[in-house]
């Protein structure tokens, strides 16, 4: 992605540790801990300075489907805090 289109990327939406973002009509979920950011995928993951999430996004897409991955996590939160209680 080019460097201007990321200096326009806006968070759309949080939840909990999880944030939606946009940059250029292209759309990623992130994860926010510690003031870092975190790609959301499988296997080892490196966090990136609070003020980069563009590097944190593993997977750019269409809104969408970001959505849908962000509504995912947020279920797979829930159910996990409903069989730690």
């Amino acid at each position: 992605m080019r460097p201007d289109v990321l200096l326009s990327m806006r968070i759309v939406e949080e939840c909990d540790n999880y944030v939606l973002v946009e940059a250029g009509g292209r759309w990623a979920v992130v994860e926010r801990r510690a003031g870092r950011f975190y790609p959301v995928r499988d296997g080892p993951r490196d966090g990136r300075g609070a003020g980069d999430p563009a590097a944190a996004a593993a997977g750019w897409s269409d809104e969408a489907s970001a959505r849908k991955r962000l509504r995912a996590l947020e279920e797979r939160r829930r159910d996990l805090a409903e069989r730690l209680w």
